[in-house]
């Protein structure tokens, strides 16, 4: 993807494209043929640009008339992302989905005096895992 993003870098560059024809030993038929492909370029480029600046125009459209028959354009759009108004608050924009509950303590330890307790999810805390290699349970630290 580098190479591709290179040729488009030099591209919106014009003294890179100078310097580059300059460094260039071109013929007068190759500079015409170069020139010619530029203009095919920008016709095709503006035909382009036409083309998003109208559908950019009729989607505004679209958006202004549904706002003038009183549909909520924050339902809309949330029906057209998940096919259903299902989760959908009115007014609102779409909601992300409600956090999950911290998970219960499932083990205890002391550590510097401290009682300390541990889910069991994630790295094991160190003075159990010393417990563990010196030969202890995880049953030893459960809370009970």
């Amino acid at each position: 993807m580098t190479d591709v993003n290179n040729i488009l870098n030099n591209l919106l560059n014009p003294r890179k494209i100078l310097k580059l024809l300059k460094n260039a030993e071109l013929s007068v038929d190759s500079m015409k043929m170069i020139r010619n492909t530029l203009k095919v370029v920008d016709e095709k480029l503006a035909e382009r640009i036409t083309t998003e600046q109208e559908s950019t125009e009729k989607l505004q459209s679209i958006v202004d008339e549904i706002g003038t028959k009183g549909v909520d354009k924050h339902a809309l759009a949330h029906m057209l992302q998940y096919g259903t108004l299902d989760g959908y608050r009115e007014g609102c924009a779409p909601v992300a989905k409600a956090k999950r509950e911290k998970r219960p303590a499932k083990y205890k330890y002391m550590k510097d005096g401290e009682e300390i307790t541990w889910t069991g999810q994630g790295r094991t805390p160190s003075v159990i895992q010393n417990g563990l290699d010196s030969g202890k349970s995880l049953n030893d630290y459960l809370i009970r």
